[in-house]
């Protein structure tokens, strides 16, 4: 069974695309499941010059139940018109698939489409399923921007999913999550988010030389939050730069 999980690993690992983006902008990711194999995923796609489209998955539970879920997830998103889709109508046409398809494929995503095709700025169209929050970190600070609010895709059929529109300077760093990075505790009782420490971790993101150091800073700061308590749940981070005066 170990010597199964670990080919299941590194097969789910293959699946992980690179984050390549529009120029100017750059991207890292940290994945780091809680088991060998996990429940979150991402995706990349190509919407036209300077335009992709970036979702986030974290399927409901961790291990192989998750990762089961996040495999049956994964070619129903890719498989989707995307150019015939804004970020709403992606969630609305997966909550169909999973609703109609599927007895048990509930999960909470996240889907943003960035557009880098106009010189000097970087305008955001995005919706989510479920708490799938995001946050902005620029010289005043870090910022979570209002959210599009949506159920957990696979609960209820005909669901909506509006998106909203955020416009992003030179000199931003975006942060996209799964809740295995907010809702660790510490033995306390406490999670990361309770105790202030996720907040404190994007703020000292502003001090790092460059986006690897920055998603990489966050999650040894919750590690170190957790201390001995083992990770609970999947996490993925996301970072995101456009590039400016720092």
């Amino acid at each position: 069974v170990q010597s199964d999980l670990e080919l299941a690993r590194d097969f789910q690992n293959d699946l992980l695309p690179k984050l390549e983006m529009p120029a100017p902008l750059t991207a890292h990711v940290e994945f780091h499941p809680a088991d060998l194999v996990g429940g979150d995923f991402y995706h990349i796609t190509p919407l036209g010059p300077g335009r992709v489209r970036l979702f986030l998955a974290d399927m409901v539970d961790h291990g192989v139940k998750a990762a089961v879920r996040a495999a049956a997830a994964l070619p129903e998103y890719t498989g989707l018109d995307h150019t015939a889709l804004d970020a709403g109508g992606v969630l609305e046409s997966l909550n169909e698939v999973a609703t109609s398809k599927y007895a048990d494929l509930a999960g909470s995503f996240l889907c943003l489409d960035l557009d880098a095709s106009r010189e000097g700025q970087v305008s955001i169209r995005y919706a989510r399923a479920g708490e799938m929050p995001f946050v902005v970190v620029s010289e005043a600070g870090p910022s979570e921007p209002p959210a599009a609010a949506g159920f957990m895709v696979g609960l209820f059929p005909n669901m909506s999913y509006p998106s909203r529109v955020l416009t992003l300077p030179p000199g931003t760093r975006l942060f996209l999550y799964s809740d295995g990075l907010y809702t660790q505790t510490n033995g306390t009782g406490k999670t990361f988010r309770d105790e202030g420490g996720l907040m404190e971790a994007w703020a000292m993101t502003r001090d790092c030389s460059d986006l690897r150091a920055a998603t990489e800073s966050v999650v040894a700061s919750l590690t170190r939050f957790r201390g001995t308590t083992p990770q609970l749940d999947d996490v993925t981070l996301i970072g995101i730069e456009i590039p400016g005066p720092r």
